[in-house]
């Protein structure tokens, strides 16, 4: 080309003024970590907005704009409306969180830049130091190999394709696949292994679906027979797979009885072990999962209980030659030389699919420094603590039913009043589910076990705490009184209001305390005391039955006092007073009133938090007509 046809000026990509995109890098950095350290104070997870979905849908930009434009507009229109996964009360499916340092790393690399595949340069070297720490955390032999890949599903498809690759007799990679293979799992098997079978041409109808136990461990008897009625029937079994913790339950296959059941039959003895194999860093788990170290594949993930930001996983394969052989090809300018850039260690490409691959290598090496493999056991241990805490809340909870002994990280449960059909069930749940998330409070994800529609609640999660879980089953129960109590006002004309109306309130006030002038004036004559003044009186029903009152009553301008707030015995733990509540504080605002007050007694430890959750703050002081009255709180509406 002529120098006449070039452009008058050569461009770069590259800032005309770097200090004011160093300014904006620092500014970045600084968002985020506000953002991380804030985190338990923002909502779980909020729907894109319509003006969000637009912007995000405007067609290709012709011009470039100001850098500091476009991080503006991540602030308004993308960061906002985050996944959630990095949130304490993320427990929907098994993603990890990440960490401020692993952000960091992610920076790092993308400044670096690497093309992480083959030649002499570091990332190269961290790669394999990394492959060689994960051997060591699983006990695989020195031989063995791996690759980090970007999730289980790669890990699982590289495994799979080196163990039907295996099958020397059958030369795959020249004459492609023969259609008498066939593999094994359990129903309760991830969907990305079937895809993975699809994929490599062994087909679902080949994917032997071996059926669960009643703990949602595959069937070792059926799989047996399974195996003999293939080869009986001219197909060639090659592949197990085992799975170390399901994405249903957390189960565990009988990974032992497999691995035996692989060496009498000559099959290879694959675990998918996404986030459940790492349970074999604590205690409770590390002989329950020493087969492991027998399998011929395992693939893992670092982005899940390891909380490396995605993406990130690592695939091990006991026999490298194996490996090697499955994915091995050297054209010309792939071939190493002697010295300079094209020397180094054995191509990484070898191993993989993969040609261009990010140097993910390094936020998995700079967060196992940071942190040590014996934290990362402790904090799997915390999570699985935290599963049985849960478990044992929702046992004891009113109206939740667990569906699934706890065998690792998840509970899966439901709501369940006895007063619903199993079809009613489900959609009750699935109902409770999305106003759940759409609350913001906490993001479970759900399954269904035996036809029952299940919450589940998938605890991999570092930031965690008792006190989110106590506050997810709380907000359930609440969600749930929401849907199926309804609240009414007084009818004067119906005695069963008048009847219930006292009754509530005279049954607590004498547990706590002693009836006074004031409670005789309004329980007797409550038309008279609360409706003729301009108040009013909420009573919560669920069908007939009335389960709690309270009433609003005049008390000067623009205010409302908050009185006589009730619940029947048996319909405590029920949040319906958070119900009844909520509408006394709406019909306060429709009434025009701009303050609510109330007065109540510091023993009453659960109505003080149920104000406060409400949103009343302590009056410091005050006078009331009650002798029992030594707290007041208001709320300006």
């Amino acid at each position: 080309m002529s120098t006449e046809n070039l452009q008058p000026t050569e461009e770069t990509l590259d800032p005309n003024n770097w200090n004011e995109i160093r300014a904006l890098g620092h500014q970045m950095i600084d968002d985020m970590i506000d953002y991380l350290q804030g985190l338990s104070n923002k909502p779980v997870w909020q729907q894109p907005t319509a003006e969000v979905k637009e912007i995000l849908n405007r067609s290709l930009p012709k011009e470039g704009q100001p850098a500091e434009e476009i991080y503006q507009e991540f602030l308004s229109y993308i960061l906002p409306y985050n996944k959630g996964n990095i949130h304490p009360r993320f427990f929907a499916w098994v993603q990890g969180n990440g960490t401020p340092l692993g952000m960091l790393a992610d920076m790092l690399a993308s400044g670096m830049n690497p093309n992480t595949t083959i030649g002499d340069h570091a990332a190269m070297y961290v790669e394999q130091q990394v492959i060689e720490w994960s051997k060591e955390m699983f006990g695989f032999p020195e031989s063995a190999s791996g690759l980090l890949v970007s999730g289980a599903t790669m890990a699982n498809l590289t495994a799979l394709t080196t163990a039907r690759n295996s099958l020397q007799d059958l030369q795959i990679r020249v004459k492609g696949t023969d259609n008498k293979l066939t593999v094994y799992c359990s129903a309760e098997t991830h969907i990305c292994v079937i895809k993975a079978t699809e994929v490599l041409g062994i087909g679902s109808e080949r994917t032997r679906i071996i059926p669960v136990t009643d703990t949602f461990q595959i069937n070792v008897p059926a799989l047996v027979t399974k195996i003999k009625e293939d080869i009986e029937a001219g197909f060639r079994p090659f592949c197990v797979v085992g799975n170390a913790g399901t994405v249903n339950t957390g189960a565990i296959d009988p990974l032992e009885e497999l691995y035996q059941i692989c060496q009498e039959f000559g099959l290879w003895f694959h675990i998918d072990g996404a986030f459940g194999s790492l349970a074999k860093l604590t205690p409770s788990f590390s002989e329950k999962l020493k087969t492991i170290e027998k399998a011929d594949s395992l693939a893992f993930d670092f982005h899940k209980w390891l909380h490396v930001p995605y993406e990130s996983a690592c695939v091990l394969i006991r026999d490298k030659k194996l490996h090697q052989a499955a994915f091995s090809s050297v054209p010309n300018y792939l071939s190493a030389h002697e010295r300079g850039l094209a020397a180094g260690p054995e191509p990484l490409t070898n191993y993989g699919i993969e040609l261009s691959r990010s140097f993910k290598a390094l936020k998995v090496w700079m967060s196992l420094k940071e942190h040590g493999i014996l934290k990362y056991g402790r904090l799997v241990q915390q999570n699985i603590n935290q599963a049985e805490y849960l478990g044992e809340k929702v046992s004891k909870a009113m109206n939740l039913e667990l569906l699934v002994p706890i065998s690792m990280n998840i509970v899966c449960f439901r709501f369940n009043d006895g007063a619903h059909t199993e079809e009613a069930l489900n959609q009750l749940n699935k109902e409770i589910l999305m106003r759940l998330h759409e609350s913001g409070i906490a993001a479970p994800s759900y399954t269904i076990i035996h036809g029952k529609y299940a919450i589940r609640a998938n605890i991999t999660n570092h930031r965690t705490r008792l006190e989110d879980l106590d506050l997810l089953v709380n907000t359930i129960v609440n969600i749930a009184t929401g849907l199926l109590i309804k609240v009414v006002e007084f009818d004067t004309s119906n005695l069963k209001h008048y009847q219930a109306f006292k009754d509530i309130n005279y049954d607590w006030i004498n547990k706590y305390f002693k009836v006074e002038q004031g409670d005789l004036d309004s329980l007797e004559n409550p038309v008279k005391y609360f409706i003729a003044t301009g108040g009013a009186i909420l009573l919560a029903c669920r069908g007939d039955e009335i389960l709690g009152t309270t009433a609003l009553k005049p008390i000067g301008d623009d205010s409302l006092e908050l009185c006589k707030m009730g619940v029947s015995e048996a319909a405590r733990g029920l949040g319906i007073g958070y119900a009844i509540g909520e509408a006394a504080i709406t019909k306060a605002k429709e009434s025009g009133a701009k303050r609510l007050y109330l007065e109540t007694n510091s023993s009453l430890s659960p109505a003080l938090n149920l104000y406060k959750k409400l949103g009343f703050s302590q009056v410091k002081n005050f006078t009331s007509p009650y002798v029992r009255a030594d707290v007041a709180m208001e709320m300006y509406l």
